[in-house]
């Protein structure tokens, strides 16, 4: 059985993603679940998971890995080897070649772990990844799910998009010692920023807060931590507008306790933030933060009371802040305050922790109804009903039955409703709207679903449905023994589809769901006693023979001797014969010569109403 849950994480640098990535298979694993993590091999997220017992599949992959055939298949087998049944992929790259390899080896659930909230491109790889490869989408606040859709508003059905943001261990941030970085002069505001030195960070414009502050004759220090591709450019800007004194690069941070510990405010001018994790981070530490007013930020920050959020690059909004803050220090310390009561509450790492447990273990989890259709059933209802226990809703559908079907069904605790029988089709179409849940499986009394099949369904449930609808096998009974031919062994019927989207087609018998779109396919099977009294069969097949011919007499087809004979015999020696009836023994013989005389019947019943109509 397939249970490991995978990380699948290819990024050469430590951060956020990364940071989630460690720490939640970390969780996972401790609590006893299957992990295995994927990685770059030397990565910051590879080292960190050496120190661990989490085991670690390295592989390297680029833009176009999803082209390779060599990578592909050793991520196949990766898959296969592992028993991965859920798979959580960080980057683009990463979702585009493990997210194919998953779906070729069958994984049963691929997320998407969105952690920045940047727009998705609407373009043609994009749209068949999210529409065939991803069944879900894992994100860390409602801006970043809302930049799916910023492109393409159908992109990705908003029903399998998750939102659980990050958790913090306010716990161990508290327990851990620290060494401040940066010992305060006099009364000066110390000012700090943390984050990788590139674009969307936007240390550009601190720059530009600085000169404005300085010429307001505010005494402060801003401390930058962390490094990038745009240091030397910063460090430049800092150098030309004499800013050496008031500006300095910390460098990668550590421990960033002692990067807090050193300050009094957060600034954050970043362009967006999928989740303002260093934010929570300075709330645990009780320092406020002067952001823009963008992306997660107002998921996290109350206006005024946690910290102060200004529009996006306006310098004297944003320095104004800062200065409100420079000039009472009291209600900087009050706001400090306030910001580690409001996180705590809401990102603490226990609570979080167990949603993303229940939320992996669990998955979406959609309900389901088993409706069952009976006429004195009694033999067969408990078997039925104990194959269906696992739904969230059973009802059963009764034709006022006079043996004691009703009551075991009672007794079991499913909702019975009654209804006059008039045909197959009529009573299901009128059943399916009755259904508390969206999905259903729909069984006869006489048949029963296989562990297997339970399983697959409950699989499917967990996550996205790749369809409406699904074609499952049906292995048939007769009198107790397995027919394996006789035209039975390709039997195949529609039983689980979504409520909302499907009905039976107004046939009076052999009826099936309308074909309005392409129908997913399962591997495990409904059983069928199909009878164990042979006279009751034989009526039945009499019926259903009545039934065809009220067809054939509304739809006026004309039929004659070779409907009569011929047609018959070709049913006979096709079901017998070539559909190897005769290796199923007397068993094959007695269904072949019933098929026949149905196709017989139903034949002489419309050509004497044909035949009565002429005089």
């Amino acid at each position: 059985m397939n249970n490991t849950i995978c990380f699948f994480n290819t990024a050469i640098p430590w951060g956020g993603g990364e940071k989630w990535h460690f720490e939640t298979a970390m969780f996972m694993h401790e609590k006893g679940h299957k992990v295995v993590v994927v990685c770059n091999k030397g990565s910051a997220l590879h080292r960190k998971l050496e120190k661990t017992t989490i085991p670690t599949f390295t592989i390297k992959i680029g833009n176009l890995s999803f082209l390779n055939p060599i990578k592909l298949l050793r991520l196949i087998q990766f898959y296969k080897n592992y028993k991965v049944k859920i798979v959580l992929l960080n980057l683009s790259r990463d979702v585009k070649a493990g997210g194919l390899a998953a779906f070729l080896s069958k994984v049963n659930r691929k997320i998407y772990f969105k952690g920045s909230a940047n727009a998705v491109r609407n373009s043609r790889t994009n749209r068949l990844i999210y529409t065939h490869i991803i069944d879900e989408i894992l994100v860390n606040s409602l801006a970043t799910k809302n930049c799916i859709y910023q492109n393409n508003k159908s992109i990705f059905n908003k029903d399998y998009v998750k939102i659980i943001p990050h958790g913090v261990n306010f716990d161990l941030i508290e327990k851990r010692e620290f060494k401040p970085i940066y010992k305060k002069k006099g009364n000066e505001l110390v000012l700090l920023s943390l984050g990788r030195l590139e674009t969307e960070k936007n240390h550009s414009f601190l720059i530009d807060v600085a000169i404005q502050l300085k010429k307001d004759g505010v005494r402060f220090k801003l401390l930058i931590g962390g490094s990038g591709s745009l240091y030397e450019h910063l460090k430049s800007r800092v150098e030309i507008n004499q800013l050496d004194d008031d500006v300095y690069f910390v460098g990668f941070v550590k421990n960033p306790k002692d990067f807090y510990k050193s300050g009094d405010v957060l600034l954050l001018p970043s362009l967006y933030e999928g989740f303002g994790f260093v934010i929570i981070e300075a709330a645990a530490n009780k320092i406020p933060v002067v952001a823009f007013d963008n992306s997660s930020k107002p998921e996290i920050v109350k206006q005024n009371s946690t910290g102060i959020l200004t529009p996006d690059n306006d310098v004297e909004e944003f320095s104004n802040a800062i200065k409100k803050l420079y000039s009472d220090r009291e209600l900087t310390a009050e706001m400090g305050e306030n910001a580690y009561s409001f996180t705590k509450d809401l990102f603490s790492i226990d609570e979080i922790n167990l949603k993303i447990e229940k939320y992996l273990i669990q998955g979406f989890n959609r309900r389901i109804t088993a409706i069952v259709t009976t006429y004195n059933e009694e033999k067969n209802i408990e078997n039925c009903l104990n194959s269906i226990e696992w739904a969230d809703e059973i009802l059963v559908i009764d034709s006022f039955s006079t043996d004691n079907t009703v009551a075991l069904c009672e007794k079991f605790g499913a909702k019975v409703l009654q209804r006059k029988y008039n045909y197959a089709a009529d009573q299901k179409n009128w059943a399916i709207p009755q259904a508390k849940y969206p999905w259903i499986i729909l069984l006869d009394a006489d048949e029963m679903v296989s562990e297997n099949l339970a399983t697959e369904i409950k699989n499917i449930l967990q996550t996205r449905p790749k369809h409406t609808a699904f074609w499952m096998r049906r292995t048939n009974y007769f009198l107790g023994k397995k027919v394996r031919f006789c035209g039975w062994q390709n039997d195949r019927v529609v039983r689980f589809f979504h409520r909302d989207l499907h009905k039976y087609e107004n046939k009076m018998v052999h009826e099936e769901i309308e074909y309005t779109k392409p129908f997913g396919s399962l591997n495990s099977t409904i059983v069928h006693y199909t009878t164990n009294d042979l006279e009751r069969y034989r009526k039945k097949i009499e019926r259903y023979a009545h039934y065809a011919a009220k067809t054939y007499i509304k739809e006026t087809k004309k039929i004659g001797l070779f409907n009569l004979y011929l047609k018959p015999a070709f049913k006979f020696l096709n079901s017998y014969i070539l559909r190897g009836g005769f290796l199923d023994g007397k068993i094959g013989l007695t269904i072949c010569k019933l098929r026949t005389r149905e196709t017989w019947l139903k034949a002489k019943i419309t050509l004497e109403h044909n035949n009565e109509n002429r005089h």
